[in-house]
């Protein structure tokens, strides 16, 4: 996490990834006070059309319900989604919340 103190940063890049899909790359830390700024991010995305979403949480340092509840707002949309280099912490939250059907994890991570 951020020092104390200092507000915590998440941002949101979109790419194609195979035909009809979408990669939404999610870095930094998305909490909380995090999660509203990107909220014009995540309407963008809902707009779109995508036969498929993979979520690459490689570059995510720290993700709290906040986080969870922005990745499962656009798994209402689209359906289940791919999560790729997910850390071991972001991979625990996942199974200990029952998540796996909804939040696939690919093998791997960090």
């Amino acid at each position: 996490m951020d020092d104390v103190g200092a507000p915590s940063v998440a941002s949101m890049e979109v790419s194609a990834a195979g035909p009809g899909g979408l990669t939404v790359k999610v870095s930094g830390e998305l909490d909380y006070s995090s999660a509203p700024s990107l909220e014009s991010e995540v309407d963008r995305i809902l707009g779109l059309t995508a036969s498929s979403i993979v979520f690459d949480l490689g570059d995510l340092r720290f993700m709290d319900s906040s986080g969870i509840a922005i990745l499962l707002r656009i798994v209402d949309v689209f359906g289940p989604a791919t999560v790729v280099h997910p850390t071991s912490i972001i991979r625990r939250v996942v199974e200990n919340l029952g998540l796996e059907t909804l939040l696939r994890l690919a093998e791997g991570g960090r």
